[in-house]
């Protein structure tokens, strides 16, 4: 006579079917690895490679469906399979495990590449999970630099995840996008009656984030009138809302991102070096996509899986031919990550087929090659190309005027006039 268990976990069951979540049995399998051990949702999040609130989120259901069973251990939950007995949960999970174990292998394969939700095997991603590790436990201020789509925000998460802070809020802003007059009623909040139109009383985004981490996004886009004010409140650890006269003590972990040379915008003095210092005591480099191409076909897989399960239910209904991911993986990647995740998305809606091929992948790249040239055709100005000419030219005769006005086939005086219109002077070394 069969058991509850082998009823409720039977593949016939709804339960059974549910349980096919590649997440879900991936966790099963760490599970069933080691059946009496109590593991913590930080534990978890390192075998398993996604954030803690992921994994909470995954173990609330099979908690509900009693496989999952909570422990009491010191400073909060635990979590363990639940043992039905002989014949019971631990004999029918395994069945599962092998019924799909397909799915098990494929998925702990991709998974084996995360580290907190970023995902890389390259020799320079390790270098920033390790120091991802190292600063997490701190409470340093972190400065992360990458070009835009290389996954700062994941960055800056995974270190609030793996912090004593995981479990307060965090916060991203992004300051490029921040109106410059908003900035202080945005960050520190306002009183009711500050202004007009101010209605009610609004919390800043500091105060939001107390307790927890609070990322601003591409920092080096705050007007240096902004850059003052956020120095004073990192300083005194205070802020006021406008229309209120009370200092409000702030306990927030601030992490910085930027895709700009703040060292060369201190010299032109677009930043200011006090407000630097300050925010960049641990920096992060994150490399580009070109500088990692190794993990392309990883992240590929990863998005078209993740694109897959979303939309057919099954991570593997479509798969990228080898010569597919060679294409992916030979491309420059400008948008770095970012645009690969698009790209992926397209190929999978325009796919033929259950494979996406190596021709697939050449159109839908020289599709954007050929989208960027005419932008960038449409974007320059005849002045531009012109400039540019008439100092390539002034290089190639070192300079010299009348060599150069006959080389353009126009007047001396007419150059000169170019030259000034152009601001075109010679530089110290010549160029």
């Amino acid at each position: 006579m069969q058991n509850d268990w082998q009823l409720k976990l039977s593949p016939s069951s709804p339960l059974y079917h549910q349980m096919r979540s590649p997440l879900r049995l991936h966790l099963l399998a760490i599970f069933v690895n080691e059946p009496t051990r109590v593991y913590d949702a930080a534990s978890l999040s390192q075998k398993a490679g996604i954030l803690v609130r992921d994994i909470i989120a995954c173990l609330s259901p099979m908690i509900l469906e009693e496989i999952i069973e909570e422990v009491p251990i010191p400073g909060g939950r635990g979590y363990r399979l639940r043992n039905g007995g002989e014949g019971g949960l631990l004999e029918q999970v395994d069945k599962i495990l092998k019924d799909n174990s397909q799915i098990v292998e494929r998925y702990s394969t991709v998974r084996d590449k995360y580290f907190s939700g970023v995902i890389g095997t390259d020799e320079k991603m390790k270098i920033v999970f390790e120091m991802i590790h190292t600063i997490a436990r701190t409470d340093a201020t972190v400065m992360i630099i990458g070009e835009t789509g290389t996954g700062k925000e994941l960055v800056a998460n995974a270190i609030h995840e793996l912090s004593p802070r995981s479990l307060k809020p965090f916060l991203a802003v992004n300051c490029a996008t921040l109106p410059e007059n908003l900035f202080e009623s945005e960050m520190f909040g306002y009183e009711k009656g500050a202004f007009t139109g101010a209605y009610n009383r609004k919390i800043g985004r500091f105060e939001q984030a107390n307790g927890g981490t609070l990322l601003l996004d591409e920092i080096g886009d705050l007007s240096l009138s902004n850059q003052v004010k956020l120095l004073r409140a990192l300083q005194n650890k205070t802020i006021e809302r406008l229309g209120g006269g009370q200092s409000i003590k702030i306990d927030v972990r601030l992490i910085a991102a930027t895709n700009r040379s703040l060292d060369e915008m201190i010299r032109n003095g677009e930043f200011r070096e006090d407000l630097y210092y300050r925010v960049n005591v641990f920096p992060i480099l994150i490399p580009s996509l070109r500088e990692r191409p190794s993990d392309i076909p990883v992240l590929a897989t990863h998005f078209l899986q993740q694109h897959n399960q979303q939309n057919f239910g099954e991570p593997w209904a479509k798969q990228f031919q080898d010569a597919a991911l060679y294409r992916l993986q030979a491309y420059h990647w400008p948008g770095n990550v970012r645009e690969l995740e698009n790209v992926v998305i397209r190929l999978a809606l325009t796919a033929k087929s259950t494979e996406i091929t190596a021709s697939e992948v050449d159109r839908m790249i020289d599709g954007f090659r050929s989208a960027a040239a005419q932008s960038e055709l449409k974007s320059v100005r005849l002045e531009d190309v012109e400039k540019q000419h008439i100092r390539r030219v002034l290089r190639a005769n070192s300079w010299n005027i009348k060599k150069t006005a006959e080389a353009l086939g126009i007047s001396r005086v007419t150059l000169y006039k170019k030259m000034k219109e152009y601001d075109l002077q010679k530089d110290a070394s010549g160029g």
